[in-house]
């Protein structure tokens, strides 16, 4: 009998497949992903490509296994790419890749020329709905907005293009004038999707399930959520989303993004499928090499211990830590052999013999148990002296120097 919490490659809690624990989950019968990291993603501080940098992210993102990849902001492209000499919205779509290609568009009728032009399969169609943004951006009142909307989206339709509106700021807005806004705009029939955007990161996993439940019956059309990571929610509010009922999740490579960034591929898509065993269609084998090719490509450097793809997240160092690989059959929440990392001891003032041990396999040597003691004594000496972890070069000069005697 196969047990969803405890498999080969993962050991969860029962509690996260007990039924009372589960009440009131709506899972989509269809549900995938929308790769942003192209759009939204390259808005992170420091980050700058060029189209032929995007167009080698794109390609990775389809091998990995994304069902939708959005790439370009058309009313802001020169910011994003200041110095293009080929549109690298055309220069995706050209690729024919696997995945569609969506770009985001607002209410100028240009950017939707443009994703037309350029091939791409669907526009986002950028609205604020929060009213002191409405004043602040568009000078419209609301009819007049909900109208100029409605007109794009149609336009957009006639261009051969699939839509989807995006509420931005759909967390911060009037839930009587969203209601208002979502019914009028679904009920034309020109919109194919609703994306409730969390622009300022600022909900938080009940409002986002409750204002995805809302959207879904005010619409009756496929609900995507967009999720930004300023309270450090944006996994969380992605998730819940997905269990109640969203169709598409936006995510980006490591998370990256304007301000605290967005929600990332890797947490998402490993979250639903370990705890919840919801399988979103990503070859997790590939997303370190993915992911660490992305910071070649930007020069953005992750944090080290970032959940998934971090470089040091299955480093143990402790003595309890470094034991635990030998004493536990699941060290850790999932085998990190499936995201394409494993297992590995960092050398110390807070090793022990077993580290010693397990370290020396690991560079294919082995040593005597007055060996070990030795190297052991002389990895403490080190590591004092030094404050911090030893290099691999420091630990395997120390084997060198004690089997040498």
């Amino acid at each position: 009998m196969t047990i969803p919490w405890k498999t080969e490659e993962w050991w969860v809690g029962s509690i996260n497949y007990n039924e009372k624990a589960l009440e009131g989950i709506e899972v989509a019968k269809s549900m995938c992903i929308n790769e942003t990291t192209l759009r939204d993603g390259i808005g992170q501080v420091g980050v700058s490509i060029t189209e032929e940098e995007a167009k080698k992210i794109a390609i990775d993102l389809d091998q990995l296994g994304v069902q939708q990849i959005e790439a370009c902001y058309l009313p802001r492209l020169e910011t994003y790419f200041p110095n293009y000499k080929r549109h690298p919205l055309r220069e995706i779509v050209k690729l024919g890749l696997k995945a569609p290609i969506w770009t985001l568009c607002n209410l100028e009728r240009k950017t939707v020329d443009t994703a037309a032009e350029c091939g791409a399969k669907g526009a986002y169609i950028e609205v604020y709905g929060m009213k002191y943004k409405i004043e602040a951006i568009y000078g419209l009142a609301e009819e007049k907005l909900i109208e100029a909307t409605i007109k794009n989206i149609e336009y957009a339709k006639r261009q051969g293009l699939m839509t989807s509106l995006f509420l931005a700021e759909a967390t911060r807005s009037e839930l009587e004038f969203l209601e208002k806004f979502v019914k009028m705009v679904s009920s034309t029939g020109y919109a194919d999707r609703i994306t409730v955007c969390d622009t300022m990161g600022c909900g938080t996993p009940h409002s986002i399930s409750y204002l995805v439940r809302k959207v879904k019956a005010w619409s009756g059309l496929p609900i995507e959520v967009h999720c930004h990571n300023d309270l450090g929610l944006a996994t969380a509010n992605s998730v819940i989303a997905a269990l109640s009922g969203a169709e598409i999740i936006h995510v980006t490579l490591l998370g990256v993004g304007e301000r605290a960034g967005n929600a990332a591929l890797e947490e998402v898509s490993i979250s639903l499928l370990v705890g919840y065993g919801i399988d979103i269609g990503i070859h997790f084998e590939k997303l370190l090499e993915t992911s660490n090719r992305f910071q070649e490509i930007t020069g953005f450097q992750a944090f080290p211990f970032k959940p998934v793809v971090g470089g040091k997240v299955f480093l143990r160092e402790s003595v309890l830590g470094a034991e635990s690989l030998a004493k536990f059959p699941r060290p850790t929440v999932y085998e990190p052999n499936i995201v394409g990392q494993r297992h590995r001891i960092a050398m110390s003032a807070k090793s022990s013999e077993f580290s010693v041990e397990y370290k020396l396999k690991e560079i294919g040597q082995t040593a005597t148990k007055s060996e070990i003691k030795e190297i052991l004594a002389r990895v403490i000496e080190c590591g004092k002296k030094k404050g911090s972890i030893l290099t691999e070069g420091e630990f395997e000069g120390i084997v060198k120097e004690v089997k040498k005697r």
